[in-house]
């Protein structure tokens, strides 16, 4: 019966992270609402394309790092303007809460051309990072969104030129990412056109392929995440310098730990308190003002001072002596 008991218990709690998985069920532009669909369920109308799996992705290079595991167009589009506000909502299921609050969250974007993104295929893209978010006042940023049940935000860069554009949000979770291919890898695209009449375009150099943008030995890949000296690097590409002139929502610029992680963050030791200086001595002529002829000096003085005998008497103490002289007599 122990025995059993034993591995109900274990079974119990490994189960929370069998199912520890999961999607984004839903994308606001704006503040306007789109519902993805379910995953490996019947094909819906939906801006979000559909993913077969709510599992982790592991491995850099492995296809479902874009967009998702088996992930197919979908067939709706959301309409957005440069500026505008997006908002990724992930769940563990429906009604449950993003289970992971250990990593950080990225947004890409990659223009589909002069066709409609539902025809696009994502593996071709071409992605320019947006916006990402790490490590802040000791919380990761899955545990300040995701994990509290809020959806995950980013900006669309305010002087983007209009067109057809996928857009990726990926989270990488790190609670088991101090072991090669531990990082679990988690991809939502959605299919949005934006409007306008803006001309800005993303620069060649900050174009990349996914996967290919990043390595399992990545330093923010491959990490201890529970590290309290760790200063992130955020793997893939720095973020766009487009969306640097917009206001973006959330930080772009790496961890809140210490800029030197050698530092040591050990408690200092209390100083001791000083000791009150007695007022220095007047040197002798011959001490060349050094340290050790100083000590000798006040060595020689106290010595001088405990062997001292008056050469001199006093008329007054002399008049007493032959008083008491001649009282003895």
């Amino acid at each position: 019966m122990k025995s059993f008991a034993f591995l109900s218990a274990a079974a119990l709690a490994f189960a929370p992270l069998v199912s520890a998985h999961g999607f984004v069920d839903f994308l606001t532009v704006d503040g306007k609402r789109y519902n993805g669909p379910k995953p490996g369920k019947g094909a819906t109308g939906s801006v979000i394309r559909q993913v077969t799996s709510i599992n982790p992705t592991y491995g850099a290079n492995s296809p479902a790092v874009n967009c998702g595991p088996g992930a197919q167009p979908a067939s709706l589009t959301a309409t957005a303007k440069p500026g505008s506000e997006l908002a990724f909502h992930w769940v563990a299921a429906p009604g449950q809460k993003w289970p992971h609050n250990t990593g950080g969250e990225f947004t890409y974007m990659a223009s589909c051309g002069n066709q409609d993104c539902s025809k696009f295929d994502s593996t071709k893209a071409k992605w320019f990072k947006i916006d990402q978010d790490g490590l802040q006042n000791g919380k990761w940023a899955q545990a300040r969104d995701a994990f509290v049940g809020k959806a995950s935000p980013a900006r669309i860069p305010s002087t983007l030129a209009p067109g057809n554009y996928l857009v990726m949000h990926q989270l990488i979770s790190l609670h088991i990412a101090n072991k090669p291919k531990g990082a679990e890898f988690y991809a939502s695209c959605a299919q949005i056109k934006v409007t306008g009449n803006q001309t800005g375009a993303p620069s060649a150099n900050e174009l990349v392929s996914i996967p290919g943008a990043f390595k399992d030995t990545d330093p923010g890949i491959l990490v201890n995440a529970f590290n309290a000296n760790l200063k992130y690097v955020f793997p893939g590409p720095p973020v766009t310098k487009l969306a640097a002139k917009s206001a973006a929502p959330t930080n772009n610029s790496g961890s809140d730990a210490p800029e030197d992680p050698e530092e040591p963050t050990t408690t200092p030791e209390t100083p001791e308190e000083p000791e009150t200086p007695s007022t220095p001595s007047k040197p002798s002529e011959n001490d060349g003002g050094s340290c050790k002829s100083s000590k000798k000096s006040k060595r020689s003085s106290k010595a001088k001072r405990s062997n001292y005998k008056p050469r001199r008497v006093s008329r007054v103490m002399r008049d007493i002596a032959d008083d008491l002289s001649e009282g003895a007599q």
